[in-house]
């Protein structure tokens, strides 16, 4: 019985591991995409002080030295099953702790009385 549960153990963690894995791609690449929106953004903010300033009389602030982000990632989402598979591995890590606080509540209840 314990290859079993040792070889359950080993495929729901190699499951859990994967979707973390492509979870965290995700996110990576989320982020790069949002660099460069910030990147952007900033460059028109200069811009737009830079004319307010002009109107005004002032000089304008000098370019920035910041360098565009290197690569302007694709943001990838999570397919219907694989966003069922991470729903069920989270669910199943909630019921695990809520499991182990149930069990730790009745130890101390037998140990105390």
């Amino acid at each position: 019985m314990n290859w079993l549960s040792n070889l359950w153990r080993r495929l729901t963690t190699s499951t859990e591991t994967a979707l973390l894995r492509a979870e965290n791609r995700r996110l990576k690449e989320t982020d790069l995409a949002l660099e460069d929106e910030n990147f952007r953004l900033r460059a028109d903010l200069r811009e737009a002080t830079n004319s307010l300033l002009s109107q005004a009389g002032v000089a304008p602030l000098s370019p920035s030295n910041e360098e565009p982000p290197k690569s302007i990632a694709r943001v990838r989402h999570l397919t219907v099953h694989q966003q069922r598979r991470l729903e069920l591995v989270r669910g199943t890590r909630l019921a695990l702790e809520e499991g182990k606080e149930m069990r730790e509540r009745v130890e101390k209840k037998i140990h105390a009385g």
